[in-house]
């Protein structure tokens, strides 16, 4: 009853299909030194890590592979049924003393017990699949059908010096040579290593770093916004610094010499280049200027205005608002232009401190003599 119930199972061996390749069986083909990257830099931490190594080309063997999977059977019931019946009629007539007429000799009854033993076996053997076969997950490599290449790497520690040089689209922007690898580690300061790069583009390519290593070239690729900070060039004199995107609305904060530039903070959909400028935003014409990213944090800004444009010249130093003298107020101004160290100093500081006497008198009321 338990065998009827619940069946049986079986496993077997089935060889996949697929051969696979057996990582243990390789023959180094060729072996050669390389540059690997370890640590890519950032405006925040420049630095770039690389590792000496072997790149090993090696040739592993593909093998057929056997997986076992277990099967599940049941009881063919019918089969099952007519087995047993066929058994117990065997094993009835072989010991019943007169089933018939005349009585079965000795090797009759044996033939009618053997017969009801195969009819039992068979009933049981004459099972049915259940479901699929499920692996087991075990499997074992057999006979070799062929090769497959690949390659792996291996950490050489090596002292050594290396050269190298910054690249963008195919132009060397600078080069050095004093990169030093120590334990087969070697730490790159970019910030340092290369200094005065800058690349003229809204939206450059990325840029490489190219190193010689063992008489061959390793090249490293990373986005320009990486380690390198945009900055707005000014084009021609007297450039306008407006306080809005637009020549027809906005006060023009200052007029700037060619050459002056200032960190940039991003593109208006009209095109204008939007800037921070003694401490609130500005705005300048992309006619006036162009785009040129610098390697390095920006610090420091070279706003130059334009010496002969005379105060009142620019928009907001006319047009003040008058009131009346206010006998019971008094000013006090402070024209702060140079700081020490990472605050952006104010080139027009006194030019500003002017500005605000005349706002103080005019619109104030604040008395000259106070």
């Amino acid at each position: 009853m338990i065998l009827i119930s619940a069946g049986c199972t079986n496993s077997r061996w089935i060889i996949n299909e697929e051969p696979k390749t057996d990582y243990n069986d390789r023959q180094l083909v060729d072996s050669r030194p390389v540059l690997l990257l370890e640590s890519e830099p950032s405006l925040r931490d420049p630095v770039l890590i690389l590792t000496t190594a072997e790149l090993n080309e090696v040739e592993y063997a593909i093998r057929l592979v056997s997986e076992r999977y277990v099967q599940k059977y049941r009881p063919r019931y019918l089969t099952l049924g007519l087995g047993l019946g066929t058994a117990a009629i065997a094993f009835y007539l072989a010991s019943s003393d007169e089933p018939f007429s005349q009585e079965f000799t000795t090797n009759e009854q044996r033939a009618l017990y053997m017969l009801g033993g195969a009819a039992t076996l068979s009933s049981f053997l004459s099972m049915r699949p259940v479901g699929e076969p499920r692996p087991t997950g075990e499997s074992q490599l057999l006979d070799k059908v062929g090769y497959t290449s690949g390659s792996d790497t291996s950490f050489v520690a090596v002292n050594n010096q290396i050269n190298g040089r910054l690249i963008h689209q195919n132009a060397v922007l600078s080069e050095s040579d004093g990169f030093f690898i120590r334990d087969g580690f070697a730490e790159i300061n970019l910030f340092e290593a290369f200094e005065d790069v800058s690349i003229q583009s809204q939206t450059p390519e990325p840029f490489q770093v190219e190193f010689e290593y063992e008489n061959r070239q390793f090249s490293f690729e990373f986005p320009v916004e990486s380690i390198f900070q945009p900055f707005i060039v000014i084009n021609r004199d007297n450039a306008a610094l407006r306080s809005q995107p637009s020549n027809s609305s906005g006060q023009t904060l200052a007029n700037l010499e060619i050459d002056s530039f200032i960190p940039l903070q991003e593109i208006t959909e009209d095109g204008w280049f939007s800037l921070r400028y003694n401490l609130m935003d500005a705005y300048v014409s992309s006619d006036d200027a162009f785009i040129e990213w610098r390697l390095g944090q920006a610090e420091n800004i070279a706003a130059m205005q334009t010496e002969d444009v005379a105060y009142g010249d620019v928009d907001i130093e006319v047009g003040l608002r008058e009131v009346p003298v206010q006998e019971n107020r008094v000013g006090v101004i402070f024209a702060l232009g140079n700081y020490r160290g990472s605050v952006v100093d104010i080139p027009n500081a006194d030019r500003s401190a002017r500005l605000a006497r005349d706002y103080m008198i005019t619109t104030l009321g604040i008395s000259q003599d106070r």
